[in-house]
């Protein structure tokens, strides 16, 4: 609330951007059309920025949901959320360039910061918001810093540790999560301050390291024909990532303003993690119908796991899938109206994307050699016309948008329902049977012997399946 109250009261002391006056404005380059390299570059951060979804601590929320009913709602906010965050970021720090150099302050390492010093100069109740507001950005960030760790760590420790070091005591795992933590946190500050001190570059090499998982999630929802092998997505992902931390932290910030190529590192190093992803898999299918054609029975194109490489499943169908395949996906999703398998959708969200690159003349009106501009521009109520113009084809998208979440279906599985999710008492006496049955089989196995072991494993098959539901 005190980020929508805070240009409220700029605008109740301040004015607002139809006040601005182009003439004497500080930076007349913001009313400026962007110019061709910064169209390209925007629209690969717009790009870039699909990689939200993929945040561990959103997935871990949508986990941790009790109903997709709640997941919807959620959806919604967000949804709506930058009209409420965004715009009034814009608003304040378009106008704290006129603010900031009026009251005699220029070249502010933090022009937020300043800019809250002069609201809480005001006093009273802009004092309070003023406070509220550095607090709260404190908090921000350090609430989406600890849920990234604390997820990360999750994974680790849940896929990666538990299988690596089965008879590892649980104090050991619990050690080499902390631990985890902590180099995580270790190579966050190290990127951080290589990075620059642009927040922009921040964003950039975050986003351009999370879009490598979209291989991942493309061939999970629209591969079902291709399913590649786990270690092939695997090894591409960590080739992507790589190039994405090599040309960000090298070829792109040497000189960005003069490079032959303008191109977002995420973009580079997801192109790479496609490419790698075809070729790798396509090499695979060749050999297993080359050793196929060989004569060779044993060789197929099924996926060859190690077992300590085998993902728990059990919370999803009672562990009958080796791996998490597009097929099985598909299966668990069965009953689930989910839009973004639909290409409709798919052709809408990249229409979205084009139509937010403002495809104007570059850089209009130009500037003179004194930086100031040689006409005036095409202003709407203070804000320039292009930018006008992409606020005005988000208002009907973002409708849809909200009409589309709000269509699905509040039950989870509507066309079967005993995919529902267990309640806390079905989960211990399913845990409790489960536990049983496989003592009962530990029992009967250490008691088999060559001439009966066909039988009593038989008698066990029959236990499982009578105990279990």
């Amino acid at each position: 609330a005190c980020f929508i109250c805070l240009p409220l009261i700029v605008f109740r002391h301040y004015g607002g951007w139809a006040s601005l006056d182009w003439e004497t404005y500080p930076k007349q380059n913001f009313f400026q059309t962007p110019s061709r390299e910064q169209q390209w570059m925007y629209w690969q951060f717009v790009v870039m920025f699909i990689t939200v979804g993929m945040y561990p601590h959103i997935i871990q929320r949508i986990y941790a949901a009790d109903s997709f009913k709640s997941i919807k709602y959620a959806y919604s906010v967000i949804s709506l959320a930058p009209w409420f965050a965004v715009i009034p970021a814009i608003f304040l720090g378009t106008m704290s360039v006129q603010i900031l150099v009026d009251n005699g302050i220029e070249n502010v390492t933090s022009p937020f910061a300043s800019m809250l010093e002069l609201i809480m100069d005001l006093g009273g109740f802009a004092y309070v918001v003023g406070v509220i507001a550095s607090t709260a950005t404190l908090a921000a960030i350090m609430s989406t810093a600890d849920s990234v760790l604390i997820a990360i760590s999750q994974l680790l420790t849940s896929e990666v540790f538990t299988h690596v070091l089965p008879k590892s005591s649980p104090k050991v795992i619990c050690i080499l999560g902390r631990l985890s933590t902590f180099l995580i946190m270790a190579l966050a500050l190290v990127a951080a301050f290589l990075g620059g001190q642009n927040l922009i570059d921040l964003i950039l090499i975050q986003n351009g390291l999370m879009l490598n998982n979209l291989p991942i999630y493309f061939f999970g929802l629209y591969g079902r024909s291709i399913d590649p092998h786990p270690w092939i997505l695997c090894f591409s992902a960590i080739c992507g990532a790589a190039t994405v931390a090599i040309l960000h932290y090298t070829y792109l910030q040497r000189d960005p303003e003069n490079q032959p190529v303008m191109i977002a590192a995420g973009i580079a190093g997801a192109g790479l993690n496609f490419a790698l992803v075809v070729l790798l898999e396509g090499v695979r299918s060749l050999w297993s119908w080359y050793s196929k054609k060989k004569g060779d029975e044993q060789s197929d194109n099924s996926h060859s796991i190690p077992t300590w490489d085998l993902p728990n499943l059990s919370r999803f169908d009672g562990g009958h899938n080796a791996y998490l395949s597009s097929d099985f996906i598909w299966e668990a999703m069965e009953g689930i109206r989910e839009p973004l398998v639909e290409h409709w959708f798919v052709f809408l969200m990249v229409g979205i994307t084009v139509l937010l690159t403002p495809f104007t003349e570059p850089s209009t009106p130009p500037l003179d050699d004194t930086g100031n501009l040689v006409w005036a521009p095409n202003l709407v109520n203070g804000i320039p016309a292009w930018a006008f113009q992409i606020v005005m084809i988000l208002v009907p998208l973002t409708i849809f948008l909200l009409y589309c979440i709000m269509a699905m279906s509040d039950d989870l599985f509507p066309e079967n329902q005993s995919k529902q999710p267990l309640s806390a008492e079905e989960q211990e006496e399913r845990r409790g049977l489960k536990t049983g049955a496989e003592s009962s089989v530990t029992e009967s196995e250490g008691k088999n012997d060559a001439s009966a072991g066909a039988g009593e494993e038989e008698t066990n098959n029959e236990l499982i399946t009578s105990k279990l539901p």
